[in-house]
């Protein structure tokens, strides 16, 4: 019971958070299922399951879930890359580099 309630309130924290810094912005992206943001020169971009990250050569990229479990990781080889990560619809935290994204897969 007390592991539900900890994931219940993890859930609820992320989905209080917002998903960028311009709420709009992000809001228009999430009703066609699709986020984008940008930071440092690093894009990360989510459509569907598919995982695109543009501006990150060299780097890696990791996906956690909710519970913190590392769920994707590849090196990125070049500047503009596509992964088809196959993650299920959810909550997760991207890291590319030191750059950290919270993304929604519908």
């Amino acid at each position: 019971m007390k592991k539900f309630v900890r994931y219940s309130l993890l859930l609820a924290a992320l989905a209080a958070a917002p998903l960028s810094a311009s709420a709009s912005y992000a809001d228009a992206w999430a009703s066609l299922g699709v986020v984008d943001v940008a930071s440092n020169d690093v894009q990360i971009l989510i459509t569907g399951s598919s995982l695109r990250i543009i501006g990150a050569q060299g780097l890696t990229v990791e996906v956690y879930n909710v519970t913190g479990v590392r769920v994707f990781s590849r090196h990125i080889e070049s500047n503009d890359q596509t992964f088809q990560a196959g993650l299920p619809r959810g909550c997760y935290m991207v890291k590319v580099g030191n750059t950290v994204r919270k993304v929604s897969i519908r």
